[in-house]
């Protein structure tokens, strides 16, 4: 779910008083780390929870899937790109995601939770999930099998 639909739907849901929220995955803060979004900040990360109760095979797979979370939208260009080309766009999109109107926007359209990650940044996350061995498969799509969810 987008931080903004958490705003617009989770949000009277839970006003209602017809729902209890008991986990939320979280937004990546300004230091790069999960966690909880302001507008539920007495709900607990499902990290929290779940983590301690893992073995090691099931906190890689909850890491990979967590990582998967964090990449959402992102502007790649191809392969073999000029460096210079490359720092050109890295220095553009710095320069916006600087911009105080920008940002501001962003967090209105986005959620307020809204923080852009550094180019550097993505390429770290997706290399983790392109590092996934077989075992990570093996055992994700076990899990996926055991709980009846689609293998695609």
């Amino acid at each position: 779910m987008m931080a903004h639909q958490a705003t617009f739907i989770v949000e009277p849901m839970l006003e209602s008083g017809e729902f209890v929220a008991i986990a939320q995955m979280g937004v990546r803060n300004e230091q790069g780390v999960l966690a909880r979004r302001s507008a539920f900040i007495d709900v607990p990360l499902l990290a929290e929870a779940l983590l301690p109760k893992l073995d090691e095979a099931g906190r890689r797979a909850f890491e990979l899937m967590q990582t998967d979370m964090l990449v959402n939208k992102w502007l790649a260009l191809p392969p073999g790109t000029r460096s210079e080309i490359v720092e050109a766009y890295r220095i553009a999109f710095r320069q916006v995601t600087q911009d105080q109107e920008y940002l501001r926007r962003a967090r209105n359209e986005i959620g307020a939770d809204y923080t852009p990650m550094s180019g550097p940044e993505v390429e770290a996350l997706v290399e983790t999930l392109v590092a996934v061995t077989e075992d990570d498969l093996l055992y994700i799509n076990t899990l996926r099998e055991k709980n009846g969810l689609p293998l695609n």
